[in-house]
């Protein structure tokens, strides 16, 4: 699955890291090499949406833990 950053998903106040680039057009050998730059790529995406979703999480738990606090 590939996972595409829509406006709406975009938390202000939230700096996200930058998603990985696809490989370029001729990047690829074609060879089916094990580490194809396309598996490498699938891979970088996979962790990338683990951070964003982590970092999500964090902030949003941060917010939330925040709005508790009493106010003085």
């Amino acid at each position: 699955m590939v996972y595409t950053m829509s406006a709406q998903e975009e938390i202000p106040g939230l700096e996200l890291p930058p998603r990985p680039e696809a490989p370029h057009h001729g990047e690829c050998c074609g060879r089916g090499c094990e580490r194809c730059v396309y598996v490498c790529y699938e891979e970088a995406i996979q962790r990338w949406e683990k951070r964003v979703a982590s970092l999500k999480t964090e902030y949003q738990a941060a917010q939330h833990a925040g709005s508790r606090q009493p106010h003085e």
